[in-house]
């Protein structure tokens, strides 16, 4: 019994985890368009190597704007937070998100090694009771 809560549990907090993730990645995503919209917040710096213009990418920042941004301001959360540049930099588009798709390889996990345990558990029982079975019997 006390197995099952667990699995159950853990199953439950790896699967918001990944819902968390899933949703930080989309705002990051979200946090990028949103920056690689507004040309005021990026500007086309030198490389160090050829003293060419950089390409408008989207990924050097410009001297005014403060990092780490607050995602609130560019419209990409309900609450403050914070990312830096390497973090949106680095988003990429996540993929469709599935609690079912998390859940269920953590949840059957724990499920089974729960029976396992439960089985070796009964077996040891099971032998320890024909032991004493079989000197009371003699």
């Amino acid at each position: 019994m006390i197995g099952t809560i667990l699995s159950v549990g853990v199953a439950f907090e790896q699967a918001n985890r990944a819902k968390a993730k899933h949703d930080w990645q989309a705002k990051l995503v979200c946090a990028r368009t949103a920056l690689l919209n507004d040309p005021g917040d990026w500007v086309d710096v030198p490389n160090e190597d050829t003293e060419k213009p950089a390409p408008a990418s989207g990924v050097q920042k410009s001297d005014p704007v403060e990092w780490p941004r607050d995602l609130k301001a560019l419209g990409c959360s309900e609450w403050p937070q914070t990312a830096t540049l390497d973090e949106i930099r680095a988003a990429k588009p996540p993929k469709d998100f599935s609690y079912a798709a998390s859940l269920l390889p953590p949840l059957g996990l724990g499920l089974a090694v729960t029976l396992a345990v439960s089985l070796v558990i009964y077996g040891l029982v099971r032998a320890i009771g024909w032991v004493i079975g079989g000197f009371a019997a003699s």
